[in-house]
């Protein structure tokens, strides 16, 4: 449980700007959620380490010859930075092309060269896993869920979920815990 802790704060102390390393900070906090409630799970752990020594491989590949980022993959890191900061957990690609000053579309391209997938798409998988994260490890009431996720209402979220998961977030949460 100790080294999740140091870990996560490792990875939080240098500031990884990665999609993986967004991705690894947030299953860290999930994993770290598993050994609160008595899980342990020393497969994924090893797992991480794996991606952690891929990633940082990767980022060193995305430099140019200055040992700089590249303007594509700073926009990029910025995305990411966007995607995963805290409070309302906008799902529009227009809201981040917006807050990054370019088009959708050079978002979109910028997001494909660097991780294989549309914008849209990998804000569809996060704002998923952040659903899926929240349903099983908080009592979050689905009108404030629909709230942080940036939906009209309750029953657009619940026809959201459902459509995604293939079921309610009522029955998602009483099936995970």
């Amino acid at each position: 449980h100790r080294r999740l802790i140091d870990l996560q704060n490792t990875l939080a102390g240098q500031m990884i700007y990665s999609l993986t390393a967004a991705v690894i900070f947030h299953r860290l906090q999930a994993l770290k959620m598993d050994f609160d409630f008595g899980k342990k799970d020393t497969q994924s752990i090893g797992l991480l380490h794996i991606i952690i020594a891929a990633d940082i491989k990767r980022n060193k590949d995305m430099l140019d010859k200055n040992g700089t980022a590249s303007q594509g993959e700073q926009t990029f890191r910025k995305f990411i930075d966007l995607m995963y900061g805290p409070g309302v957990i906008h799902r529009d690609t227009l809201w981040y092309a917006d807050k990054l000053a370019i088009t959708p579309k050079y978002l979109a391209a910028i997001c494909k060269q660097r991780s294989g997938k549309t914008a849209f798409r990998l804000i569809n998988e996060m704002c998923l896993e952040q659903i899926k994260h929240t349903l099983v490890y908080t009592d979050t009431p689905i009108k404030e869920m629909a709230d942080k996720f940036d939906f009209p209402n309750a029953s657009f979220f619940c026809k959201y979920v459902r459509e995604h998961l293939g079921v309610t977030p009522q029955q998602f949460r009483k099936q995970n815990r």
